[in-house]
């Protein structure tokens, strides 16, 4: 499952996975389709990672007028949470939490 295309393929076509608490309960993180209408003014940030310094308006713009640091942006933003999902998957197995 985690060794496949989905991070990198969802982000072409503009759908992020965004991580909303630490932990795995209900509702860890939440998919968004940054080229939905409701994201051409929130100045948020794509993530509180790597890409605080660029918000999700500026990434719904990118993917509107096709600019190739879309795709980058979006793929990044879709590694690491994938990355950090792992790391806290194997602390919690570490310890005993899973």
């Amino acid at each position: 499952m985690f060794d496949c295309v989905i991070p990198t393929r969802e982000a072409r076509h503009g759908k992020l996975y965004i991580r909303k608490k630490a932990g795995f309960g209900k509702d860890f993180y939440e998919n968004i389709i940054i080229t939905n209408a409701k994201f051409k003014n929130d100045k948020r940030p794509i993530n509180n990672n790597s890409l605080k310094n660029y918000s999700r308006a500026y990434l719904h713009h990118l993917f509107k007028t096709q600019e190739p640091l879309a795709l980058r942006l979006a793929t990044t933003n879709n590694i690491e949470f994938y990355l950090q999902l792992m790391a806290d998957i194997r602390s919690a197995v570490k310890g005993g939490k899973l």
